[in-house]
């Protein structure tokens, strides 16, 4: 079950609350998922999805559409900083995390330990 594809308007927000998913870019592998957001990046504007996220394990998932997710924030500011702050803390992990596999793969190492 693909989550989102590369290039596509992002028009859900999901929670994979257990589960795995690979995430690709072009076809190839850049990391996999395991608990955490889908969609994050873009679901507020319609942005295009900057990877494609597919599902290799069953999961168990919350999705709300970009659309539900926009009129529920806008009805309530508490909510939205919620919202955003979950999605920032969610970004910054994935970021954190690819900067140490592209450190240890530049010192040609292995890191199995993926978000």
């Amino acid at each position: 079950m693909a989550l989102t594809t590369q290039g596509e308007p992002v028009s859900a927000l999901t929670f994979i609350l257990r589960g795995e998913a690979e995430v690709t870019s072009d076809a190839r592998p850049i990391g996999r998922l395991g608990q955490g957001l889908v969609g994050e990046m873009n679901v507020l504007d319609g942005g295009p999805a900057s990877a494609s996220v597919t599902l290799t394990r069953p999961a168990r998932l919350f999705t709300i559409t970009g659309g539900a997710l926009n009129r529920l924030i806008r009805r309530d500011s508490d909510l939205r900083l919620l919202v955003e702050n979950a999605m920032s803390r969610d970004t910054r992990a994935k970021l954190v995390a690819a900067n140490q596999r592209l450190s240890t793969a530049q010192k040609g190492g292995h890191d199995d330990h993926e978000p």
